[in-house]
């Protein structure tokens, strides 16, 4: 299983992520359960089983969860996960985190060609970008390890985006400030 830190920082972000949700989401994500039952049709002990990473109750009702990775962005800031524990499936989202660490690097996401790259990245590995700029994808019980799976790899190649970026920029910089050759045949 993936380490367990407990961190305080980790467990405070937890407590802002569904103030700004409808009451009305299960709905909205699942229009095909009405009538059924509202017990999840697993809790974090066996999402944690079936994952490989320990998760962390974060509502009340223990049917949203944070999933603590071991993996970071480039800029050492962690990459969590969340699931939302539904009837007949589960939804990985990231509480629109990709959204606000790429903003706080400078990154103008407002910016119809700055955000592009959050929807070719979330849409390659079959996940959707909300209009909350959640990144999410949604997976039947017998799917929710391959859901997870594609997931993380969509969280490594924003990593990627970004490590790619950075080096650029660093080239630039040191390009602009005679550090570096310029490239044959600039």
């Amino acid at each position: 299983m993936g380490r367990r830190s407990g961190s305080i920082g980790a467990m405070m972000k937890c407590w802002r992520i569904f103030a700004h949700k409808p009451t009305s989401v299960l709905r909205h994500y699942l229009p095909f359960l009405s009538g059924l039952s509202s017990e999840a049709i697993m809790d974090c002990e066996s999402l944690s089983k079936i994952i490989g990473y320990y998760c962390y109750p974060v509502s009340e009702d223990g049917n949203i969860v944070l999933i603590e990775t071991p993996f970071r962005f480039e800029d050492g800031d962690d990459i969590f996960a969340y699931a939302e524990l539904f009837p007949h499936s589960v939804r990985f989202f990231d509480d629109s985190d990709v959204y606000w660490h790429f903003a706080g690097l400078g990154i103008r996401m407002e910016i119809d060609e700055n955000k592009k790259f959050v929807t070719d990245i979330s849409e390659a590995h079959g996940l959707t970008r909300t209009d909350l700029w959640e990144v999410e994808i949604v997976a039947r019980p017998e799917q929710v390890a391959a859901a997870f799976a594609q997931y993380m790899a969509a969280m490594l190649e924003f990593v990627k985006w970004e490590k790619e970026r950075d080096e650029a920029l660093e080239a630039l910089y040191r390009e602009e400030r005679g550090l570096v050759a310029p490239a044959a045949g600039a």
